[in-house]
Order: structure tokens, then C-alpha cells, then sequence
């Protein structure tokens, strides 16, 4: 065999390699949103098993998981960057696996809440560890699209766990769901911790500095404007996707009648459908219409992102139930499209040896603003509504808090026009 056709040999391998990759980093990304969101369709009949009111829930879809999902997720990412990210996803996803499983045991708030407060330990080493990863596989300017193909196995696991959640619990339960859900995820540990490949990144010289404590890299990521920026756009965009979507299902079921079957089957198919479609063609379409230039990825995202918010706001609004969900639908699929340029920017203009860390810090602020205070706000607003609209309360509070999608449009717009720069600038350059 020739030089030629070795070569061409090897970059064959090298391109499955990263298709490998990317597949099994969206599948891990799908149990991750799989685990967290099986809560949200299980709501109703959780509320009526353990008698709770709608702030416990909130505190359960939100703070409960977060308090320890953000804080974990920074000396995990420094981990990842120091031992390999692979081991820490691994050994994540066998914990957030084994407690959600546990959650289907809980006989009171109290330890359902400890059982989530499990899943947050464990997801907290995932996210950051699979941006990193690609981050390293791919240079910016295509890096959107597999972001993309990992951030719809988001848009997967919360189709899975709304859809599947809400059929076992209407047939079996609502802690057959739990079982259900999360043991598959140690299956898939051990596949990631034995196959996944992870690119080779280069010894430190001996010469070189040693590595400046914690505080000082995030000091480091904080100075580039468009990554705070972008870290600014993150928790209103968690908020949207935690905290609006989570509250969906509950809306649905008391403002328009929908059963916990049904509710799963929408979310499970149509609006998972409308964000995964969104996800993978957006990022499609926008990096070929902005020729891979990640600033103007950025700039169109941050107009998607204001467009959703008059289609939630109609969803709210209206009152036929099929126009609703349709509103919902585009609303995920212009939410779906806007988030893998958000999480490109961020990898960007970061360097090689902080990548997870620079994800762990912008799940921190998007965790506790987010994730955790989104949910238990909107809980509290309709339970402090409902002596007055009663079933309607929610519908409210979800209206009231849809204007948290303005902001990262208007954020995202002010990334994109310290991109360039920051890219040229930064040692996260062609990193």
C-alpha cells in the first residue's frame, strides 16, 4: 500500500472516529435530559402521591437538583481537564443513572429531593466534559453543527422522558418511570468509559508554568467579553428551557384538559421533534449562510431567540389547544437553533486546558439563575395566584415569565460583535 492510500486510509478512521463520537456524546446528552426531565410529566401525579404544593415542586424541578449541580460541575470540569474528560462523563453518568432510578423509592418530599439532589452530583460532570471534547475535536469554524447534533440529543431526552415518562407513569406509575428511565445509563457508562475515543492533547514542556490555581482561570475566561457576554445569555436561556418548558406539561394538563398520556406524547414527539429539527437544521443553515464565520452565527441566533418570544407569549394566549401547541412547537424549534452558536462562542475563545472549565462556569450561573430560580419562581407566582385565577394561575406566571427570552437575544447580539476579536486575540485562537 502507498503513502497516498495510507494516508487516505487513516483520515478515513479519523473522520468514524469523530463520527463515533459525536453520535455517542448525543446519546450520553439524551440520557442527561432524559433524567432531568421525566420530573416535569410526572409532576401532577407526584403533587397528588405526596401531597405537595406547586413551590415544593418547583424546589424539586429547579434548586433542589441545581444546589449541587452547579457547584459540583467546577472542580469536576477541572478534573476532566487535568485526568481526561472521558473517565469523568463515565463515572457521571453512572451516578445521575443510579439516582434517578432511586427517585422511583422516594415516600416524601425529602428524599425525592435528596434523590435529585443525586442526579445534579452526577450531570454536573457532563455537560462540561462533552463541549470540551468537541471543542477538541473540531476547529470553530465547524464546530457548530456537531454541537448542534449533541445538543439535539437534548431535545431527544426531553422527548424521551416526557413521552416514555408519561406512559409508564399512565400505565405503571410514576415510579416505574423513574426505574425505567435511569438504569439504561449504567449500560451506557461502561460503553463510554471502554469506546469513546478522546483526542490526544499535548505534554506541557518542562519549562512550562504550572497550571495557576482555579480562581485565576475563571478571572482569566471572565476578562473576554464575549464569553461574559455569552455566559450572561446562558441562565436566561437555562431559565427557558428548565424552567418555562418544565412547567409546560402541568400547564397543559389544568388549563387545557390534556392527560399525563397525552401531554407526553406531545412533548415526546411534536415539540421534541420541533427542537431537534431546529438544532440540526438551524445550525446547518446558519453556518452555511454565514460561510463559518462564528460571529454572524452568533448575531442570527440572538435574533431567533427574540423571535421565540411572541410565539411563547401567543402559546399562552390563545385558546384553542392545537394552536397552542403549534406555538410551542416553533417556539422549540428557534429555541433549538439558538443553542449550539451559544455554546460554539463560549468554546471559541477559550484555550485547550480550561475548555471544560469554561463550560462549568457558565453552567454555574445558568444553574443557580436558571435551572434553580427559574422553576421555584414560577411555583411560587402560581401558587400566589391561585386564590384569585385558580387554574388559570399558572398560565399566568408562565406568561409573566416569558419575558426572560429577551434578554439572551439581546445578549447574543452583543457577542457577536466581539467574536472576531477575541478569537484573534485570546489563546483560545484556532483552539
Amino acid at each position: 500500500m502507498d503513502a497516498a492510500a495510507t494516508e487516505q486510509e487513516a483520515g478515513k478512521r479519523v473522520r468514524w472516529s469523530l463520527i463515533y463520537a459525536v453520535f455517542l456524546l448525543t446519546i450520553v446528552n439524551a440520557f442527561n435530559y432524559m433524567d432531568r426531565m421525566v420530573l416535569a410529566v410526572l409532576a401532577e401525579p407526584i403533587k397528588i402521591d405526596l401531597d405537595l404544593s406547586d413551590a415544593e415542586l418547583g424546589l424539586l424541578t429547579g434548586f433542589a437538583f441545581v444546589a449541587v449541580y452547579a457547584v459540583v460541575g467546577l472542580p469536576l470540569a477541572r478534573l476532566a481537564d487535568r485526568i481526561g474528560r472521558r473517565w469523568v462523563l463515565a463515572g457521571s453518568l453512572a451516578v445521575w443513572s443510579a439516582m434517578t432510578a432511586i427517585s422511583g423509592s422516594a415516600r416524601n418530599f425529602t428524599e425525592l429531593a435528596l434523590a435529585r439532589a443525586g442526579v445534579g452530583v452526577g450531570e454536573a460532570g457532563g455537560m462540561p466534559s462533552s463541549h470540551a471534547l468537541i471543542a477538541e475535536m473540531y476547529p470553530p469554524e465547524k464546530r457548530a453543527v456537531p454541537i448542534s447534533i449533541m445538543t439535539a440529543g437534548a431535545c431527544i431526552g426531553i422527548a424521551a422522558g416526557l413521552g416514555l415518562g408519561g406512559w409508564v407513569a399512565g400505565t405503571y406509575g410514576w415510579r416505574a418511570a423513574f426505574l425505567i428511565v435511569g438504569l439504561p445509563g449504567l449500560l451506557l457508562a461502561l460503553i463510554v468509559a471502554l469506546t469513546l475515543p478522546e483526542p490526544k492533547r499535548a505534554a506541557p514542556a518542562d519549562d512550562a508554568a504550572p497550571r495557576p490555581p482555579m480562581i485565576a482561570s475563571v478571572r482569566k475566561l471572565l476578562s473576554i467579553k464575549t464569553y461574559r457576554w455569552l455566559v450572561a445569555t446562558h441562565p436566561f436561556y437555562t431559565f427557558i428551557t428548565a424552567g418555562l418548558i418544565g412547567w409546560l406539561p402541568p400547564f397543559y394538563i389544568r388549563s387545557h384538559g390534556m392527560t399525563v398520556e397525552a401531554v407526553g406524547a406531545f412533548f415526546g414527539l411534536a415539540y421534541g421533534f420541533g427542537m431537534v429539527m431546529g438544532g440540526i437544521v438551524g445550525a446547518l443553515v446558519l453556518q452555511r449562510v454565514s460561510k463559518g464565520r462564528v460571529e454572524i452565527i452568533i448575531r442570527y441566533a440572538g435574533w431567533l431567540m427574540l423571535l421565540a418570544f411572541p410565539l411563547f407569549a401567543g402559546a399562552m394566549f390563545v385558546p384553542s389547544q392545537w394552536i397552542s401547541l403549534l406555538l410551542i412547537t416553533l417556539f422549540g424549534m428557534t429555541t433549538g437553533a439558538a443553542g449550539a452558536p451559544m455554546i460554539a462562542g463560549q468554546q471559541g475563545v477559550i484555550d485547550s486546558g480550561n475548555r471544560a472549565l469554561g463550560s462549568a462556569v457558565s453552567v454555574f450561573f445558568s444553574g443557580y439563575l436558571g435551572a434553580g430560580l427559574g422553576p421555584v419562581l414560577i411555583g411560587v407566582a402560581s401558587d400566589s395566584l391561585a386564590p384569585i385565577y385558580g387554574a388559570e394561575a399558572l398560565r399566568l406566571s408562565l406568561l409573566c415569565a416569558s419575558l426572560a427570552i429577551i434578554p439572551p437575544g439581546l445578549f447574543m447580539l452583543k457577542a457577536s460583535r466581539h467574536y472576531a476579536a477575541d478569537a484573534t486575540t485570546s489563546s483560545g485562537q484556532g483552539g
